[in-house]
């Protein structure tokens, strides 16, 4: 997170309460992840709504985001605005989790400072997600991302392409 953003929260408040004083509680907001439970196996589009001060600057509609649910169990595929629609595994119980993925650094292109990868780009201008196929035997999501530098700009911007 640069400093920018970092000053943007100092002294804000999630759900009503100062953000230094959830550090180390259980009121901390549970990330959304749709309705509990097991569910229909497929893939369904939906937004997914976090906390009033988070969601109030986003203008998307009422398709954002996309959940993937399994008819065995309340686990679900996650992509969600608040990951940069990077793909998130969520277990039952609540718990997120999501794997690595292609990173890049100034030192192996001309074109990057710093580092590049998916989770910088705050705002989702450089991600996206589809839904390809839903149906009763598979589910094809489609993701994509430009990877930005961590002030949400393209690598390629300030070269003028």
């Amino acid at each position: 997170m640069g400093r920018e953003e970092c000053d943007e929260i100092e002294g804000g408040e999630v759900g009503g309460k100062p953000i230094g004083s959830l550090a180390g509680t259980a009121d901390l907001p549970q990330l959304p992840s749709g309705p509990p439970g097991p569910g229909p196996f497929g893939a369904y589009y939906t937004r997914l709504t976090f906390a009033p001060e988070w969601d109030a600057p986003w203008r998307v509609g009422d398709y954002a985001d996309v959940v993937v649910r399994f008819d065995n169990g309340g686990h679900r595929f996650v992509f969600w605005r608040g990951t940069s629609y990077i793909p998130c595994w969520v277990t039952d119980a609540g718990v997120w989790y999501t794997n690595e993925f292609v990173e890049r650094r100034g030192a192996h292109s001309p074109n990057t400072e710093g580092c590049v990868e998916p989770m910088s780009d705050k705002q989702c201008r450089f991600s996206h997600v589809r839904v390809i196929e839903s149906s009763d035997a598979r589910v094809v999501v489609h993701w994509r991302y430009a990877a930005p530098l961590y002030r949400s700009r393209h690598r390629l911007e300030r070269l003028g392409r």
